[in-house]
C-alpha cells in the first residue's frame, strides 16, 4: 500500500508558484514519511506562475528518492487565473486519483480550498482514507462569511485524520481536544555556515520574513516598530507579494535604524541569510481573525537558524509548546523594551529535535490507524 501526498512545493522546472511556508511544510512532511520508510509518492499541485504558460503532466523526483508527479497547469494571467487554474487543478487531481490510486492506498492533502471538491469526490467515489494537513482556515484569512467558514470546517471534518498547525486550530475545528498531531513548522536544525552580520558592523540585525499581505499586517507593523529603534539596529524585510506600499511608507517617514528591503529568497540563500541575523520577528496583528486559527511557521525556521524570536501576542503561539522559548510583546513600545532585553545566541537544537521526534511518533500512529481501519 502507498501513501500519496498532494501539496504545493518547488519543482525541477522552477516555473511553479507556491508560498515559502507551504514549500517548507510539504517537503518536511515528505521527508518525515520517507525517513519512516513509508512508500510515499508526492503529487505537486503548485500552479504555473508564468502568464499564459502551459506545463505538461510529468514525473520526476524530489528529496533524492521520492517519486513525484507534477500535475498539468496553465496560467491564464491575472484576471482569470484563480477561476480557471482552480478548475484545472481540481479536474487534474480527480483524474489522478481515478487513474493512479488503488483501494487501500492512503491520501494526505495539504489543505486548500481548491481541494475541497476533491475531498468530497474521494469520500463518495473511491472511499480511500484521507489525512488532512490543516495550516489555517482560509475563510478566516479572506474574511469570508460565517456560512463559508462553516462549510470549510464541514469539509475538513469529512476527512478521516488530521494534522493541525496549532493547538488552538485543533480545538477550533473539533471544539474539544483530540489526538491529532500538531505541526508548528519545519522541525529542522540548519548548519550555520555564515558569520553574523553583527561581526562586521556591530549592530543587532532584526529580520521579518513572510507575506507582504496588507490584511495580515506583519510587514507594515515591522516598519512602525523600526521607527522607534535607534541606530544600533538594522531591520531586514524579505518575503513575497507587493511591497510598494511598504516602500512608500518608508519614504514618507523617518528612521534612525537602517531599513533593508532584501527581496524574496528561497532555499539555501534564504537559510544562509537568516543565519546571519540575530532576531526573527513575527509582527502580525494578533487581533485579526486568522490569528485564531493559523500558526506562523516561520518561527520554527527562525529557531532552526539560531535566532531569538520576538512575537506579537498571537493566541496560537501563546498556547503552544513554544511559549517559553518565544519573547512576546503587547504593543510597539513594549516590543522595543523586549528587543533591548532579549537573549541572543540561544541553542534551540534540543527543542527542535524533541518536536521532530514527537511528530514522527504521532504521524506514524495516525497512519497505522488509517491503514488498519
Amino acid at each position: 500500500m502507498k501513501i500519496y501526498y498532494f501539496g504545493f512545493f518547488s519543482s525541477e522546472d522552477k516555473t511553479r508558484s507556491f508560498s515559502p511556508a507551504s514549500n517548507q511544510l510539504c517537503r518536511y512532511v515528505l521527508r518525515t514519511l520517507s525517513s519512516l520508510n513509508y512508500n510515499v509518492i508526492a503529487v505537486n499541485c503548485a500552479p504555473e506562475k508564468k502568464p499564459f504558460h502551459f506545463s505538461k503532466f510529468n514525473k520526476t523526483s524530489i528529496l533524492n528518492n521520492i517519486n513525484t508527479f507534477v500535475l498539468k497547469s496553465f496560467s491564464f494571467g491575472k484576471i482569470f487565473r484563480r477561476l480557471f487554474q482552480n478548475i484545472i487543478l481540481q479536474t487534474q487531481a480527480k483524474k489522478f486519483v481515478k487513474s493512479y490510486i488503488r483501494p487501500g492506498d492512503l491520501i494526505i492533502f495539504y489543505h486548500s480550498l481548491i481541494f475541497c471538491p476533491v475531498y468530497k469526490y474521494i469520500k463518495s467515489k473511491t472511499k480511500n482514507k484521507i489525512i488532512l494537513q490543516v495550516e489555517e482556515l482560509y475563510c478566516d484569512v479572506g474574511n469570508k462569511s460565517n456560512f463559508k467558514k462553516r462549510k470549510e470546517i464541514e469539509l475538513i471534518k469529512i476527512c478521516d485524520k488530521h494534522i493541525f498547525a496549532s493547538d488552538v486550530l485543533r480545538k477550533k475545528i473539533f471544539g474539544k481536544e483530540n489526538n491529532s498531531p500538531i505541526l508548528y513548522g519545519e522541525y529542522l536544525c540548519y548548519n550555520h555556515t555564515s558569520n553574523k552580520f553583527s561581526t562586521i558592523d556591530h549592530k543587532i540585525h532584526i529580520v521579518y520574513s513572510g507575506t507582504f499581505d496588507k490584511n495580515k499586517g506583519g510587514a507594515i507593523n515591522v516598519l512602525k516598530i523600526a521607527q522607534l529603534l535607534t541606530d544600533k539596529y538594522v531591520v531586514h524585510i524579505l518575503g513575497f507579494g507587493d511591497d510598494n506600499y511598504l516602500k512608500k511608507y518608508f519614504a514618507s517617514h523617518s528612521f534612525l535604524c537602517e531599513i533593508k528591503f532584501d527581496g524574496f529568497l528561497s532555499g539555501d540563500d534564504f537559510i544562509n541569510f537568516l543565519s546571519q541575523c540575530d532576531i526573527g520577528i513575527n509582527s502580525q496583528d494578533p487581533e485579526k481573525q486568522f490569528n485564531l486559527s493559523s500558526f506562523p511557521s516561520k518561527i520554527l525556521t527562525y529557531f532552526g537558524c539560531g535566532l531569538a524570536v520576538l512575537c506579537s501576542n498571537s493566541p496560537s503561539v501563546y498556547d503552544s509548546k513554544l511559549n517559553e522559548f518565544v519573547v512576546f510583546y503587547s504593543d510597539f513600545a513594549d516590543c522595543i523594551t523586549k528587543i533591548k532585553d532579549i537573549k541572543l545566541n540561544y541553542d534551540y537544537r534540543k527543542l527542535i529535535l524533541k518536536l521532530d521526534e514527537e511528530f514522527k511518533k504521532d504521524i506514524g500512529e495516525i497512519i497505522h490507524e488509517s491503514f488498519a481501519s
